[in-house]
């Protein structure tokens, strides 16, 4: 065998020593060349031996075949890394977004009684989690404006997993919105298999529990977030006192008004002791 490089392209390669004056291609640029009596590789094919040139037509033919055979092989290995990245990237995609998502979305109760919880543990972190983002500063201000009320109900802070019941407001707040109001109190009795006992006289009266108004954002396909600036200023309003004489003032019978007046004057009219 003999060591040479390709004259066109200088590809190294061998061949055997009993090629004087055959045609011969190079496997990387297909340019023919042949090997002279003087052992020199010269480009293009040997002068007048087209004996020797047919008969070496069919091995060359192969040899171009096992070239591109060689070309694809080698562009699939060069290609390996970036098929396996890419992937590996959708695979990861895929089950990050399996683990944020959680599987399927919670439903609007769901949420709420989440919420509640958090709230009534005073959770920012957890809250903050649960609340439309932007919004989460308001949410952690509401959380602390409840401390006053959930002290006030020891049983309620005490307990390891609030009893949380949810009344659906018939009209929505806004787009995309849905008011609620979150019944809070102590735990139920628990029964049999860890499932808890409605107690049906409390849960007519609600007696001893804290009423809440929230204001959730989403749908049931993707999930609903606490929003936190509206459910503020809902639960402001909600704790706000009414005003006295506000509903004199906005129609309030003229009769009333006037047996009001009679009672007034009688009272001043009154000898003093």
């Amino acid at each position: 065998m003999i060591s040479m490089h390709c004259p066109a392209c200088g590809a190294e390669g061998r061949i055997p020593n009993d090629k004087v004056n055959v045609r011969m291609l190079c496997k990387r640029c297909l340019k023919s060349f042949h090997l002279t009596p003087a052992g020199k590789i010269v480009a293009g094919p040997p002068p007048g031996d087209h004996a020797a040139v047919h008969h070496e037509q069919p091995g060359h033919e192969l040899d171009v075949v096992d070239h591109e055979i060689d070309v694809v092989v080698g562009r699939l290995k060069s290609a390996a890394p970036l098929i396996l990245a890419v992937f590996g990237l959708a695979a990861a995609v895929l089950l990050g977004w399996r683990l944020t998502r959680g599987g399927k979305a919670a439903t609007l109760d769901e949420q709420t009684v989440r919420i509640a919880r958090a709230l009534v543990k005073n959770d920012v972190a957890a809250l903050r989690s649960l609340t439309v983002e932007g919004t989460a500063d308001e949410a952690a201000e509401l959380s602390e404006a409840l401390l006053p009320e959930f002290r006030d109900h020891a049983d309620v802070l005490q307990a390891a997993s609030p009893s949380v019941e949810v009344a659906r407001s018939p009209e929505a707040p806004g787009p995309g919105l849905s008011g609620v109001v979150a019944s809070i109190r102590a735990d139920q009795p628990v029964g049999r298999m860890g499932v808890a006992v409605p107690d049906v006289s409390a849960s007519m009266t609600m007696s001893g529990s804290i009423e809440l108004p929230l204001i959730l954002a989403g749908d049931d396909r993707n999930g609903w977030r606490l929003d936190g600036e509206r459910t503020l200023d809902a639960y402001r309003k909600s704790r706000t006192p009414a005003v006295p004489g506000r509903a004199a003032r906005r129609g309030e019978p003229a009769a009333k008004a006037s047996r009001a007046a009679e009672e007034s004057a009688e009272a001043a009219a009154v000898p003093r002791a």
